[in-house]
């Protein structure tokens, strides 16, 4: 009992000399139960100040570094290894899923929300390093791997619908074309200003009708919308832009001129609604334009004449100040589309000659649109 007691003065006398010789002891290094009492991650490991966190090495006082600073993906903030990862870390070099920006090729990107089919939904990683959707909130389905599973009707390795295999991997019996780069058509209607309805030319896309083409790379203020009969074809109708002048995020100023804009380009004597499209692929072996799985729509671009030269669509709306670069979604032309807006800014031109100042204009868009147009977006 003696004894006992000693050991006890002796280990306490040890550990003040220790402390003192480190400046002190932290009364969040653990408490008298020798639990760590300071702040904890999932896994129930302490939360560490870690200077080298997210440079990818694992050093002292890591559990992990994988090489960014985000919570959620297995290796939190902090470094520590997290004890519920709906997804993978990003699979390795040459990958663009979990990077977290939602980029050309990708359905998703596990850092944003999604709704699709009315059903909320979370991005996880497959084995290969796909970006896909998943209804499940503990991210066990296994819809979009590619591999036919139980439950599973069709499994096309994405999580888009309109492909013949629907985003919850059932068989679609009217399923939309495969759009492909070079394809012609014919402009049906001008939704708004960065959306078209387009009937893809015989021998382009078999044998369905129209096709929603979300223009590649840019943005354009959003517009209210009604029911509208094509000029083309009078057996086609979709909702298509009108002018409403009270202003909401679903109808921001410019957003009806942007469309008019695009409207009145299609439709000139130069080019009569027909247009060549243009796109990002899907591989170098497979010419299928990229989609826009969370709304069904291809990217893509659209090349038309304006004073007798052939001119990219977008850029032309860039130029004239009604298109914004989209800088949330990658683009191969994103350095032509900055040049232009930069252009378009000092001139105050469309959109740009609301206000005085950039951020000024900016304040007049949704607070979506403020997210990314901030003053250094393109740089």
């Amino acid at each position: 009992m003696r004894s006992s007691a000693y050991a006890g003065v002796l280990w306490a006398f040890v550990l003040m000399l220790v402390c003192g010789m480190s400046m002190g002891c932290s009364e969040t290094e653990g408490n008298v139960d020798g639990e760590p009492s300071g702040p904890q991650d999932p896994s129930g490991s302490q939360e560490p100040v870690v200077p080298g966190c997210g440079n990818g090495i694992v050093e002292t006082q890591e559990t992990c570094d994988d090489g960014n600073v985000l919570d959620g993906d297995g290796c939190s903030s902090s470094c520590l290894k997290e004890g519920k990862a709906f997804y993978k870390p990003n699979p390795g070099p040459g990958t663009r899923c979990n990077d977290g920006r939602h980029e050309a090729g990708e359905v998703c990107d596990p850092i944003y929300s999604y709704v699709l089919d009315g059903e909320a939904r979370i991005c996880e990683v497959t084995s290969a390093g796909a970006c896909v959707l998943s209804l499940s909130s503990e991210g066990k389905s296994n819809c979009g791997t590619g591999t036919l599973e139980a439950g599973e009707e069709c499994d096309d390795g994405n999580s888009a619908n309109g492909d013949g295999c629907s985003s919850k991997c059932k068989k679609e019996a009217d399923a939309v074309c495969r759009m492909k780069n070079g394809a012609h058509g014919t402009v049906l209607l001008v939704v708004d200003g960065d959306t078209l309805k387009v009937r893809l030319d015989n021998g382009d896309c078999e044998p369905y009708g129209a096709v929603t083409i979300r223009l590649h790379g840019i943005d354009t203020p959003e517009c209210s919308k009604e029911s509208r009969q094509s000029t083309v074809d009078s057996s086609y109708s979709a909702k298509a832009y009108i002018q409403d002048d009270v202003y909401t995020d679903k109808n921001e100023r410019g957003g009806y001129e942007a469309a008019a804009f695009v409207n009145d380009l299609v439709y000139s004597s130069e080019n009569n609604g027909i247009v060549e499209i243009e796109c990002e692929t899907r591989s170098a072996s497979d010419a299928t334009c990229l989609l826009d799985a969370t709304n069904g729509r291809y990217l893509a671009y659209m090349k038309l004449k304006q004073g007798g030269k052939y001119v990219d669509l977008a850029e032309a709306l860039v130029k004239a100040g009604y298109g914004m670069v989209y800088t949330d979604f990658t683009s191969q032309r994103l350095e032509t589309y900055c040049a232009s807006e930069q252009v378009a800014v000092s001139s105050k031109v469309g959109f740009w000659s609301y206000a005085e100042t950039f951020e000024d204009a900016v304040k007049l868009l949704s607070a979506d649109k403020q997210r990314y147009m901030t003053t250094g977006h393109c740089e």
